[in-house]
């Protein structure tokens, strides 16, 4: 008897010489080979090819060989010429008299793979849909080509007939309705272009198949926020809390076409929201992803939990997986929907409740890159092969510390990252404030810069053991420390050929950056620099990335680290600290840098300007914050999260009086203010210890300790004998700027 069903499946056998095979597996079985138990478990059939009595024990054989889960054969023998079942039932049973695997094995799920003792793939069985009650295996027993049979277990294939199957996933599935917001109400109509298949779909965001509700009638689609959660209510770490009411929710449907127990389609994935008025709500775009909650919630193979393995802090391929993505923009219309790749992002928050999530577009899923422009300051780049959801989590629970401060020093000589605030929705519930961003690696570089090579050398650190390339080579970077080891940049000469290592004003800029925000995670941890690797004139720069400990401590002070070597004071690795501390040695390089931090003091951190833009960013978060805090209780409520958002604005106002301190402190001054303090009234003059002969300009400013210049005079050298600063200033603290020979000098005044 020949059945006839859907793909010829011919594959020629990879197995060379082998002595133990693969030969026949059940993927869905349902009246073939019965357990002790009673029950039909699917299974998997060895045939031993040799005249030989083989020993299995040691063997292994698994669904997934990237995650190490591997079933391992206690003593038992296979004779010649024989077979050996093994229910793949999960059950773990060790018995000799029927064996049972640690996994379960899927239909057009999962390949079967056999390994030796000494870990050589001796033999495997690839993906392919097989029909309900029918195998997949050597038509001739170990040898030959594999086809879908009629089911032998523990006996010869031979006996078996072959399967001839036709594309089996050809048929479409037509929506009545979109993806996307709707005001009302609706019924949803699903229609196959194949009338012999059937169409199954879930509400639950299950992968459907035959196991799932057959369509019969269309469906109602309703706003869903007063039903139960069923995923917002997993715990997802340690201090996860409970969320507050009810999780508002929109509504998923994922249908699949079916045909003689195979799928005849791919799955579909719709998301609806029914709300007249989320745009109200939500007035920033809105993100849908949408995968199977065992891909994200069981113990063994979700990424979100801690699970059997502490799932969330797994990494690599093997802890990718697969999800729908949608994106509604601003205007709730749908922008983009495509099959990705899902993987936890980040170090220490994966441990938090919610969590970072990176979103990988791959060829395998179907489309290469995310084809939209998602960032305005970046207008230019409008493709993405990976993207970062960053959770609105930071130390002080501001929600969106991180992307303010990226926009404060996007105007740097800085390779900071575009952001853009969403809010998202995860298998059709309620997930809170996160942010793309974009992801610092090689196509970071590319697009950013417009190299079409993908050449370059990317260097991150270990927290214990210093630095390793994350991409490409370490040498130059090698020889860029021995060189800073062994040559005092003291010397001119020294410290233009450490200028060839590395882009100085990226440096500078950098570290400013880093020193205003008072970033305490920094420099132990998030350090990255990275190089164009083909030509040998290419020079280092920093990536700028992770302010989860920014702008916190206000009398933070980084700079006594790099410019001072007293013992009790290095509060940080060598490696971390090697660089600047190496710069800071040349005088000219130290004038830059003060003359440098002193100008971004004046504009890109002046006081004003860094409360203007936290105030655009509470602006745009305020209608969201609430619900955030309902979700995640963190902070604990709005009121908590305004205090801690004007915890921001005090950090701007006090801030620049520690930071002229922290300069004036470090490096050294030509001029000294006396005396200081003043009152109010008392003439201050200014103490010249300059070595020049000639009577110079000098422009001295007063600013504000906000950063507002308050007076300015223009005088000489020889004239400050007798120059009275006090242009009757009112009580405060000032900062007095001396402009001198194209560099500034930084003097605190205190007026009582």
């Amino acid at each position: 008897m020949r059945q006839f069903f859907c793909v010829i499946l011919v594959l020629i056998s990879c197995v060379c010489n082998a002595q133990i095979t693969i030969n026949e597996v059940m993927f869905s079985n349902k009246i073939s080979a019965v357990d002790m138990f009673g029950l039909h478990p699917d299974w998997i059939e060895l045939y031993n090819t040799t005249a030989n009595t083989i020993n299995l024990e040691g063997w292994q054989i698994t669904d997934n060989p990237e995650k190490n889960t591997y079933w391992t054969f206690p003593k038992i023998h296979i004779e010649p010429y024989s077979f050996l079942l093994i229910f793949a039932s999960g059950k773990d049973i060790y018995d000799t008299t029927e064996l049972h695997t640690n996994f379960k094995i899927a239909n057009l799920k999962e390949s079967v793979f056999l390994y030796n003792p000494a870990g050589k793939k001796i033999s495997s069985i690839p993906i392919q849909c097989v029909p309900r009650d029918f195998s997949i295996g050597y038509v001739h027993d170990g040898t030959g080509e594999i086809s879908v049979l009629t089911p032998s277990p523990r006996i010869s294939n031979t006996y078996s007939d072959i399967v001839e199957m036709d594309d089996y996933e050809t048929s479409e599935i037509h929506f009545s309705h979109e993806s996307g917001i709707y005001a009302q109400d609706f019924s949803l109509t699903l229609q196959s272009t194949d009338s012999l298949s059937e169409i199954y779909y879930t509400y639950t965001s299950e992968e459907p198949n035959e196991k799932h509700a057959v369509y019969q009638a269309p469906l109602l689609i309703q706003n869903r926020t007063s039903e139960p959660s069923l995923y917002a209510t997993i715990k997802t770490s340690e201090s996860w809390n409970k969320p507050q009411g009810d999780v508002y929710k929109a509504t998923v449907i994922r249908a699949v076409t079916y045909r003689a127990g195979c799928p005849a389609s791919k799955v579909y994935t719709k998301t609806y929201f029914i709300d007249s008025s989320i745009a109200k709500r939500y007035t920033v775009p809105i993100v849908s992803i949408v995968t199977d909650p065992d891909n994200l919630f069981d113990k063994d193979e979700g990424i979100y939990v801690y699970g059997n393995y502490n799932n969330y802090s797994q990494r690599g391929k093997a802890w990718e997986r697969e999800a729908h993505f949608e994106l509604f923009d601003t205007s709730q219309t749908l922008v983009l929907q495509q099959t990705i790749g899902l993987r936890i992002h980040g170090g220490a928050s994966r441990a938090a409740p919610q969590k970072s999530l990176r979103l990988l577009a791959r060829e395998e899923y179907g489309t290469p890159t995310f084809a939209y422009q998602f960032f305005d300051e970046k207008p230019h780049i409008k493709n993405f092969n990976t993207l970062i959801l960053r959770s609105a989590r930071d130390w002080s629970y501001v929600l969106f510390k991180d992307e303010l401060c990226h926009s404060l020093v996007q105007s740097m000589n800085i390779d900071n990252m575009a952001t853009c605030a969403s809010v998202v929705f995860i298998n059709g519930e309620y997930w809170g404030i996160h942010s793309f961003h974009e992801r610092q690696d090689e196509y970071y570089i590319q697009q950013n810069y417009s190299y079409t090579s993908s050449n370059f050398d990317i260097i991150a650190y270990e927290t214990d053991s210093g630095a390793y390339a994350a991409k490409g080579s370490i040498d130059t970077y090698n020889s860029l420390l021995l060189f800073l080891e062994n040559h005092s940049l003291e010397s001119d000469e020294n410290y233009q050929k450490a200028c060839s290592f590395i882009d100085v004003d990226n440096l500078i800029d950098f570290f400013i950056a880093q020193f205003y925000l008072a970033n305490s995670d920094f420099p132990k941890k998030n350090l990255k620099l990275w190089r164009e690797a083909t030509a040998d004139t290419s020079k280092f720069r920093y990536f700028f990335y992770d302010c989860d400990g920014c702008m916190i401590r206000t009398n933070y002070n980084h700079i006594d680290n790099y410019n001072n070597d007293i013992e009790h004071l290095q509060f940080f690795p060598d490696w971390s600290q090697l660089i600047l501390q190496a710069f800071f040695q040349n005088r000219t390089f130290q004038q830059t840098f003060t003359q440098r931090f002193f100008y971004h003091l004046e504009h890109t951190f002046r006081t004003d300007m860094v409360i203007k833009k936290i105030e655009e960013f509470e602006t745009l978060f305020m209608p969201l914050a609430a619900e955030h805090t309902l979700r995640w209780r963190l902070p604990e409520n709005p009121r908590a999260w305004q205090a801690n958002v004007n915890s921001l604005k005090l950090f701007a106002m006090q801030r620049p009086a520690v930071v002229y301190k922290e300069l004036e402190c470090n490096f050294e001054s030509l001029f000294e203010i006396y005396p200081n303090p003043i009152s109010k009234n008392e003439v201050c003059y200014v103490l010249f210890s300059g070595q020049s002969t000639k009577n110079e300009q000098l422009v001295v400013s007063i600013y504000s300790i906000l950063g507002t210049k308050v007076h300015t005079v223009i005088t000489t050298t020889n004239q400050l004998a007798t120059l009275n600063i006090n242009s009757g200033l009112e009580s405060g603290i000032y900062i007095v700027a001396f402009e001198y020979q194209r560099f500034t000098y930084i003097k605190t005044l205190f007026v009582n």
